[in-house]
C-alpha cells in the first residue's frame, strides 16, 4: 500500500518532470523527476538520495518534513542552480552564486510608523490675549476645538509642570488645566505624548537625508593625477527640510493647528507674546517637535530601522490656497490636501538613544504604562477591534527583536479593550 505522504511527492515529481520536457536543457531535473515518479510507484516507497553538501547534512535533521520529501525537493532546487531550498539565506551569505541563479525573498518592509511629539509655547490667557487672533483659542472649555488646539500646543497645560514665576495666577491656570480640565476633555488624551491629530492625518513625508561622505582631492601633480580621501562627515547634525502630506478633516483642526503654531511662533520672535520664563533661561526653542520614524516588517510589529528628526517646526502654512477661486471645483482640493515644510536641525538613524527617548517621553507622560496592559494585535481581527486605544511602548521581544507594543488602561479609555 503506497505511503499517503509520497503520493503528493509524486505528483509534484511528475509537475517537475513535465516542465523539465518543455525545458529541453534541463536534463538533471528531468532525470531525478523520472527516478521519483518510477519509486513512488514501489510498495516500499523509499527514495535514497545520496548529498555529502555540508550545509545539508547540518540541517536535513532539524527540518519537520519526510526526510525523502525534502532530499527531492533539495536536488530539484539544487539542479536549478538555485541551492538546498531550506537554507536560502545561508547560501546566499556564506556561498558564492556563480550562475546568479539564487532564489532568495526581496527585503519587505512596510512604512512603519510616524509620531510627532508636541511643542510648549505659552499658551496661557495673558499671553494669547496679545493678539486679536490668538486671542480666540483662550477657551476654557473642555469640550471646544479651541481648547484642545491650546493644549496641544502647550504640553505644561496638559503635564502641570510648574514654574518659578512672580505671577502667581499663571501657575493656578497651568494646575487647573492639567488636574482638572484637559482630564474632562473628550478631545485630549492626558497619557500620550504625541500630536494625534498630525500623526493620524499624515499622508506622507519626504525629505530624509541620506548619509554623506564629505571627501577632497589633492591637486594634480605634474602629471596631472591626484587622488581622493575622506574628510568625515556632518553626521546630518545640519538644517534639512522636510516635506509633509496631511489629510485634513471636516473643520479644518490640521490648517488650524498650524496656523496658530506659525502665527505664535512669529509673534514671540517679534516679542508680541513670551516664552515661559525657564525656556527662556535654558534657552530652549520651545516651538519645536521631535519626529519619530519606526520602519517595521509586514507585521507593523518588529521594528527593522528607526530614526528621528530633532528640533523641528513648520516653515509656512498653505492657509492663502483656500481663499483662491476655482469655478471648476465644487469643492476646494487644498483644503483636503495640502503639504507643509518643516525645518529639521538634527537627524539621526539606528542610534539606540532614539529609542530610549522614546520610551521616557512615553514614561513621562504615562508612568504606570509597564504595568498597563497589553493589547491585542495578534490577530487583525483583534488589532482591528483594538484601533484608536492604547499608547506605543518599545520592548525587547523573547527572541531579541526590537518590538512596537500597545498598552492600554481601561480605567482611563473606558471600554476594556485589552488582553493580559
Amino acid at each position: 500500500m503506497a505511503d499517503s505522504n509520497f503520493s503528493a511527492i509524486s505528483t509534484i515529481a511528475q509537475q517537475i518532470l513535465n516542465n523539465a520536457n518543455k525545458a529541453k536543457n534541463i536534463s538533471p531535473i528531468s532525470t531525478i523527476a523520472q527516478q521519483v515518479v518510477s519509486n513512488a510507484s514501489n510498495a516500499d516507497n523509499k527514495v535514497t538520495v545520496t548529498d555529502t553538501d555540508p550545509i545539508i547534512t547540518k540541517t536535513v535533521g532539524s527540518n519537520t518534513y519526510d526526510t525523502n520529501a525534502k532530499n527531492i525537493i533539495n536536488q530539484s532546487y539544487k539542479a536549478m542552480g538555485a541551492g538546498n531550498y531550506d537554507n536560502i539565506f545561508q547560501n546566499f551569505l556564506s556561498r558564492l552564486d556563480r550562475h546568479g541563479t539564487a532564489l532568495v525573498p526581496l527585503n519587505a518592509m512596510n512604512y512603519g510608523y510616524t509620531f510627532i511629539t508636541r511643542p510648549r509655547l505659552n499658551m496661557t490667557t495673558g499671553n494669547l490675549k496679545q493678539h486679536p487672533v490668538m486671542a480666540t483659542l483662550a477657551s476654557d472649555k473642555p469640550d471646544t476645538v479651541a481648547f484642545m488646539i491650546r493644549c496641544l500646543l502647550d504640553t505644561r497645560l496638559t503635564r502641570g509642570t510648574l514654574i518659578n514665576i512672580v505671577k502667581p495666577t499663571t501657575n493656578d491656570e497651568i494646575y487647573n488645566f492639567s488636574s482638572d480640565l484637559a482630564f474632562k476633555s473628550p478631545l485630549l488624551d492626558i497619557y500620550n505624548p504625541f500630536f494625534i491629530p498630525l500623526c493620524n492625518g499624515l499622508k506622507g513625508m519626504s525629505g530624509w537625508p541620506d548619509f554623506n561622505i564629505e571627501t577632497e582631492a589633492t591637486e594634480g601633480d605634474f602629471h596631472s593625477g591626484d587622488f581622493t580621501f575622506v574628510k568625515g562627515s556632518d553626521m546630518n547634525n545640519r538644517s534639512t527640510e522636510l516635506s509633509l502630506e496631511f489629510r485634513d478633516i471636516q473643520g479644518s483642526i490640521i490648517l488650524a493647528i498650524f496656523h496658530y503654531w506659525c502665527l505664535m511662533m512669529a509673534l514671540q520672535a517679534k516679542g508680541v507674546t513670551m516664552a515661559y520664563p525657564d525656556d527662556i533661561y535654558e534657552q530652549r526653542l520651545n516651538y519645536t517637535v521631535s519626529i519619530y520614524r519606526f520602519i517595521t516588517d509586514v507585521s507593523r510589529k518588529k521594528i527593522l530601522w528607526w530614526g528621528k528628526a530633532t528640533g523641528c517646526f513648520p516653515k509656512s502654512v498653505p492657509i492663502g490656497a483656500i481663499f483662491n477661486v476655482n469655478h471648476d471645483e465644487v469643492t476646494i482640493s487644498s483644503a483636503m490636501n495640502f503639504s507643509i515644510p518643516f525645518t529639521a536641525n538634527d537627524v539621526k538613524y539606528n542610534d539606540p538613544g532614539i529609542l530610549t527617548d522614546f520610551n521616557k517621553l512615553v514614561r513621562r507622560y504615562a508612568p504606570q504604562v509597564d504595568s498597563w496592559d497589553n493589547l491585542d494585535t495578534t490577530t487583525m481581527l483583534g488589532s482591528l477591534n483594538n484601533n484608536f486605544a492604547g499608547i506605543p511602548l518599545i520592548v525587547n521581544s523573547s527572541v531579541g527583536d526590537l518590538e512596537l507594543i500597545w498598552k492600554t488602561n481601561a480605567d482611563y479609555y473606558g471600554e476594556s479593550r485589552s488582553t493580559k
